[in-house]
Parts: structure tokens; sequence; C-alpha cells
């Protein structure tokens, strides 16, 4: 059964809530919407998904016995089916939800289990942040639909994990960046490591070079990198998006690739095979930046740092390019990592309006004395060397001698010219 309930808020505008409960059928959450049609389509089409279920579980008893499996057991069997080496937030989660039956699962029961999350400490000793726990939530429904599907060879169109019972202001994005004293505290710290430090500055710079995740740049092999075309090709398997990728390298991440070549012992595979396996490197990394005086930092923080200085530096790639880089799918999540400082903006606001206003200002003396111009070409044209003429009424000089970084050039004919306040 379906209902429909139209809401008027307090400033006057109407919303309307949907409500849909049918008798054997998951539980869906109530929602609301802003205009009448769309709640119609929304009761229509999930009604339709929920009957649709209940005719599949009533002709195949396998529907009454995967209500019946324990969650516990369902989210050790879901782990046990990743591959080696991925990892998922349900591991965290089964160590703190209620172990009751899939069938049994009510809204209250994931309410319950997000307060306690949002409540408690992590083994590093930090509060679980919304979006961890939001991440517990969604790796739950994951496996329970994965388990209705492989398990049971069942189609769960709906599952009573969602980010719902999560506070309305859950959604606070890091974005933590890097000062340029903090680098220099995190370089020096690394050069007292010992024989491991060549690795772990030149793994950093790599991840300020190219964007990548820690997980990628660990998982990289040699036969992935192409130093020749400068090209670093991710497969599918170690990206977070199971997406693969071609990462362009800069001239400092191909020296840095060359230094660890030179690193390389007999028989290793992987540029940073002897820091070891990558938890091992997530708790090294852990130490490196509190010694060094770095509070807060965290190693995903460079990627960050590298969006960043991707979108103030590198002008001259596209929107599109710079995702395309460092793998991010929308331009919503490469603003949310591209954390551009204040005055930062101000320097290029600066910078950008004193060229204009330079390249102004020679616009108008070339339209005034465009015949000085061009007589001044035909001089330097004919005489063949450098020449310097000082029109009295202008007050300008005009030379063809190579161009410094205060001064504008302009082109007339075939001479380059300098023009100098």
């Amino acid at each position: 059964m379906a209902n429909i309930i139209e809401i008027t808020n307090k400033n006057g505008t109407r919303v309307y809530k949907v409500q849909i409960r049918i008798a054997g059928a998951t539980k869906v959450p109530a929602r609301t919407f802003p205009s009448r049609s769309r709640a119609e389509e929304f009761e229509r089409t999930t009604e339709a998904e929920l009957r649709e279920e209940i005719r599949k579980l009533k002709a195949d008893p396998n529907g009454q016995s995967f209500y019946k499996e324990k969650l516990h057991d369902t989210l050790t069997l879901y782990l046990a089916s990743l591959g080696e080496g991925e990892h998922s937030p349900a591991k965290v989660a089964l160590l703190h939800v209620e172990n009751c039956k899939l069938g049994d699962i009510r809204p209250s029961m994931v309410q319950r289990f997000v307060d306690k999350m949002l409540s408690k400490t992590s083994r590093l000793g930090r509060p679980y942040a919304a979006q961890s726990v939001r991440h517990m939530v969604i790796a739950m429904g994951n496996a329970y639909r994965w388990r209705a599907r492989v398990g049971y060879d069942l189609q769960v169109a709906l599952t009573p994990f969602n980010g719902r019972f999560l506070p309305a202001d859950w959604e606070s994005r890091r974005n933590r960046r890097l000062e340029a004293s903090e680098e220099r505290a995190l370089f020096a710290e690394m050069r007292r490591m010992g024989v491991r430090h060549y690795h772990w500055r030149l793994l950093v710079k790599l991840a300020l070079e190219t964007g990548a995740r820690q997980g990628e740049l660990i998982k990289s092999k040699w036969t992935a990198f192409d130093l020749e075309k400068r090209r670093w090709e991710i497969p599918t398997k170690d990206t977070k998006a199971k997406v693969a990728r071609s990462v362009p390298l800069t001239k400092r991440a191909t020296r840095a690739l060359k230094a660890l070549a030179l690193l390389r012992k007999e028989g290793e595979t992987r540029p940073f095979e002897s820091l070891g396996k990558l938890a091992s490197i997530r708790g090294w990394w852990r130490e490196i930046p509190k010694k060094a005086g770095v509070v807060g930092f965290r190693f995903h923080d460079l990627r960050h740092e590298a969006c960043s200085r991707m979108v103030l530096h590198h002008r001259q790639l596209s929107t599109f390019e710079i995702m395309t880089v460092v793998g991010h799918s929308s331009i919503a999540m490469l603003r949310l990592y591209a954390n551009l400082r204040g005055e930062e903006l101000v320097e290029r606001i600066d910078g950008v309006g004193a060229q204009q206003s330079m390249l102004e200002r020679l616009g108008s003396i070339l339209r005034t004395h465009e015949a000085l111009v061009a007589s001044l070409d035909a001089r330097n044209t004919s005489a063949r060397h450098p020449e310097v003429v000082a029109p009295p009424k202008l007050g300008m000089v005009f030379t063809s001698q190579p161009l410094t970084a205060t001064k504008f050039s302009i082109s007339w004919g075939s001479t380059p010219y300098r023009l100098a306040a």
C-alpha cells in the first residue's frame, strides 16, 4: 500500500511525502518530493519493484532461506570473496553491527549502528568520520545485494542500508593542503630514516607529481611505466573506480622513476617493493608526519595538494584533461580535491591584471604610432644587427634584443621588438 501526504512547510511551500508499506517486501523509508508528479512517479516505480520482489520470493524457496541468513555470516562471506589486497569498510562494520537475520533488519537497527559508530574512536585514536560510517553502511548494502545474487540467485531491488540515517551536516569534506614549510619538514624527516629514505622521498614526489593514490603507487609494476614516452598505465584492478587510466609523467616524475630504477634490486617487479606491504607502509606514514611536526596530515592529502597544483600551475591542461590524469569522473569531485588558497588566487588575479594593463597600454601605443613602428621595422631589417632607437617624443625604447620577464614583445613584419617604459 502506498500513501502520498501533502505537507505545507513553515515558509509556505508544499512538499509531498510518500510512504510505501507492502507486506513481505523490503521496508522503504519515507521520501519527500517538491511536486506531486515526482512523488507519484516514485510511488509507481517503487511499488512495482517491491511487488516483483515478493512474486519472486514466493515462487523461489531460496528467498526464505536468504532472509533467514545471519548478517555476520553474509558479511564474512562477502569479505572472503574480495580479491587479495582489496579493502572494504564492511570489515569494520562486521565488528560492531548487530548479528540479526537479514529479514529482521529494520531502519532502527541501521540508525543504532550509525549512532554507535559516530560515537566511537578508531584504532588510530580518532573518532570515526561521518563519511567513513557512510562507507560502512554502503558496504553492508553491497554485501546484502551480493549475497542475494550470488548465494540465492535473487535480485533485490532495495536494501535497508542507505545514508539517510546520517546527520544532516555529515558531508564535511577534507581540504588539507601541504604548506611549503611542512613539505621541507617532511623531506628532512625522511632523510633521517636511513636507507629507506630514498624510496620514501621518491614515493612522496611521485604522489605530488601524478596525483595518484597511495595504493596505485605501491601496487604499480615496472612494466606499467614507459619512461621514453613518459607514460604510466594504471590497470583496472589497481584503481579505486575500477577504470584503467593513462597518467602522463612530468619531467620531475620521470627523474624520480629513473632514480628508483637505479635503486632497483634483482628480482623486484615493483618500484616500491622494498618498502613492504601496503598495510605496513600506511603504518610507517602515520609516524613520519608526527615526527616531522606536521599535524593532521595524511598520505591522501598529497592527492589534494597535487590536484590543487595542477589547477594552479598546469594552465595548459584543460579541466577534463586534469580529471583524466587524476581519475575523477566529475567536475564536482575535482572541485573537492582542488582546494585553492585565497592568497594563491590573489596572486593570480594580480598577475593577470598587470599583464592585461600592459597589453592595453601596448595596443594604444601601437595604434597611435603605427607609422613610426613601421619605419623602425624597415631600418632594422636592412641593418641586420641589434639597434636601439629612442624616439624623443615617446620616451620609449624599441630593440631587437632577447626579451626579459618584465617586458612585452611585439612583432611587426619579420622583426621582434621589446618595449619598456
